[in-house]
């Protein structure tokens, strides 16, 4: 998604990293199983261990591009499958403050307006003041 419309007629736009009015998040109902990663990088390690972790990559990606890249990156992509799969994003509109909730994997968000302008950035990251806090 690079742009969404708002119900105020602004317009949201989403082109680049660390946006302040942008968060993800996983629907309690599919949490354990967006953390069941775990699993499949245990079984990634005994693969590399077993001396099988060309034919290991090649089974779980379906792809053979994953044998001249390190295995950090490999473990990196085992748990950027299990985010595309049970992560949704919502958005803050800047103008109206209105919240925008990405409808399960779909390209479809529901609109919530705000009860007051006093929370205008309620996705903005946590700081390390917050924390102490």
């Amino acid at each position: 998604m690079s742009k969404l419309g708002c119900i105020c007629g602004n317009t949201i736009v989403d082109q680049s990293n660390n946006l302040d009015n942008k968060a993800y998040f996983v629907r309690d109902q599919d949490y354990e199983k967006s953390e069941n990663y775990a699993e499949d990088i245990e079984s990634f390690i005994n693969a590399v261990k077993n001396d099988s972790r060309d034919k290991w990559t090649e089974k779980y990606f379906g792809s053979e591009v994953y044998k001249n890249l390190s295995n950090s990156i490999v473990i990196q992509d085992i748990i950027s499958r299990y985010k595309l799969k049970y992560e949704s994003t919502i958005y803050q509109c800047k103008n109206c403050g209105s919240i925008k909730v990405q409808k399960g994997t779909t390209n479809i968000f529901a609109s919530f307006k705000i009860e007051d302008n006093q929370n205008m950035d309620i996705l903005k990251g946590i700081t390390e003041n917050d924390i102490e806090n």
